[in-house]
């Protein structure tokens, strides 16, 4: 694909303008990734979400812990965009 990202860049830059995350490989391993500016990568988006959840487990786990209702949320919501 190395060669190929060399010999059709200008294709490549088209499909990246209309969003689409290119991987460029070399001896079938990923060496390198073209996307969009201001996008993250889908394995650091499956990252995020993982720590959000083991977050969410040691918070459930504590004695006494309350999660915030809908209501809470949207309360301190309003309230940080004063």
């Amino acid at each position: 694909m190395a060669f190929d990202a060399k010999t059709h860049f200008g294709a490549l830059w088209d499909r990246v303008s209309r969003g689409e995350e290119i991987l460029i490989t070399r001896h079938e391993k990923v060496a390198a990734t073209i996307m969009p500016e201001g996008t993250a990568s889908l394995e650091s988006v499956r990252l995020a979400v993982s720590g959000l959840h083991t977050l969410r487990e040691r918070m459930a786990s504590r004695e006494g812990f309350q999660p915030l209702t809908d209501r809470e949320i949207k309360e301190l919501i309003n309230e940080g965009r004063r």
